[in-house]
């Protein structure tokens, strides 16, 4: 029997979710000489307290219900609390060391809070982001440094997740004018007709493409992901800005 497109398309999106991780591309920091005006109230560094968000205050701070257009119903977009990526179920490293930041850094394993919150588009599969808060700025900053030093380096591994094996190959997009720094790219993986990973050449293989955006504000960084598409600009804006607005002293 035939799967339905409702079915595949749920499929899909677990695929996604449970198979990759990744964020980070072309750099979009000052220091690398962008001159563009950012996003008001998206781009001056947070003053951080003292004390890091914790997990209850990341999930107050994600979007809200009525913020979020075009959802499969009018629900309030679920908020799950992570541990730190450290903590989670382990699978071994993916099999490109210059690529291994990629995934921690947007997994937050190295953070003390965790959230994530996911989005069921009514014309595509979901999309879904990853809220990490760090210590200090600087120590948010130095886990963005590795993440893009992965991404200048990285453009194709192989990994373990939920699902089993898969296959992706990373290419880079240019930085979007948001937070503190931003990083984005596209990532693409081989699946059969059934959703799922397959070798790349894989007779009757389809190329599916998550794009992912990375933004670091203060001492947090959020990566948005969605897959076929990017995720909505304005969203992303809406969220930096309120974690870089919950961060002032």
């Amino acid at each position: 029997m035939m799967r339905s497109r409702s079915s595949l398309r749920a499929r899909w999106s677990a695929v996604l979710m449970a198979a990759v991780a990744v964020s980070g591309c072309s750099t979009g920091d000052a220091k690398q000489g962008r001159t563009d005006a950012p996003d008001a109230g998206t781009q001056a560094t947070a003053r951080v307290p003292a004390a890091p968000l914790t997990v209850e205050r990341l999930a107050k701070l994600t979007l809200r219900k009525g913020e979020v257009p075009d959802l499969m119903s009018d629900q309030v977009p679920p908020v799950e609390e992570l541990p730190p990526g450290k903590k989670r179920q382990p699978f071994p490293p993916v099999s490109e060391p210059e690529c291994r930041p990629l995934i921690d850094v947007s997994q937050g394993k190295e953070a003390v809070a965790v959230v994530s919150q996911s989005f069921q588009w009514a014309d595509s599969v979901g999309g879904w982001t990853t809220i990490s808060a760090y210590r200090s700025p600087e120590e948010a900053q130095r886990a963005f440094t590795r993440l893009e030093k992965a991404a200048a380096e990285c453009r194709s591994y192989e990994g373990e997740g939920w699902t089993g094996r898969f296959w992706a190959t990373v290419t880079t997009d240019e930085p979007l004018k948001l937070g503190d720094q931003a990083v984005s790219l596209r990532q693409s993986m081989p699946m059969s007709a059934e959703a799922m990973p397959v070798r790349p050449g894989t007779a009757g293989a389809v190329d599916h493409t998550t794009y992912s955006t990375a933004v670091r504000t203060g001492a947090v960084i959020a990566v948005f992901r969605n897959p076929q598409k990017a995720f909505p600009r304005q969203l992303m804006a809406t969220q930096v800005r309120r974690l870089h607005t919950a961060q002032q002293a």
